[in-house]
């Protein structure tokens, strides 16, 4: 636009996207503080060492395996949900199993929704992460007890990595 010149129709356009874009950096500035305290609050009530829990690019079919910073693994899909793996990596002796789950969050006036391991919960604060990492936990050991046997038969989905004996 020249100085003392109406605004052309394209102008406008470009000018419309600017309330837009700071508003996407505003929601992924509070994706990643939740998907931060989701991570680190899991962590925490397993009790699990820093080595044996991270997060991964999933929506770039990463693997459980491979670790990338959580700022770098959280994407958007088509539906505005922010997409992270997370890898929770089993050590017992001679036998090792790292779980991926997807993490997946999308939220809207103060209130989240969050889904991990096939179950949706509603997040308005660091009180309700409890029960996801509850149920996290509850579908590990599920995992170790009939996963291979669900995963043999076509049940569910899931990113794994086995080794051992």
């Amino acid at each position: 636009m020249t100085l003392g010149l109406p605004m052309s129709k394209y102008d406008e356009l470009c000018k419309s996207i600017v309330p837009v874009f700071e508003e996407f950096g505003r929601y992924k500035t509070e994706a990643h503080k939740l998907a931060f305290r989701i991570v680190e609050g899991l962590r925490s009530y397993l009790d699990c060492p820093m080595s044996k829990l991270w997060t991964f690019d999933w929506l770039n079919n990463e693997g459980p395996e491979t670790q990338t910073p959580l700022g770098r693994a959280m994407k958007t899909d088509r539906d505005s949900w922010w997409n992270i793996g997370v890898a929770i990596h089993l050590d017992a002796g001679p036998y090792f199993f790292t779980q991926g789950y997807l993490l997946a969050l999308r939220g809207i006036d103060s209130e989240w929704q969050v889904s991990i391991a096939g179950k949706d919960f509603t997040v308005r604060g660091d009180t309700d992460l409890e029960q996801v990492f509850a149920w996290v936990f509850e579908d590990l050991i599920h995992a170790n007890e009939h996963g291979l046997e669900e995963t043999l038969r076509g049940g569910i989905r899931r990113k794994i990595g086995f080794g051992g004996e």
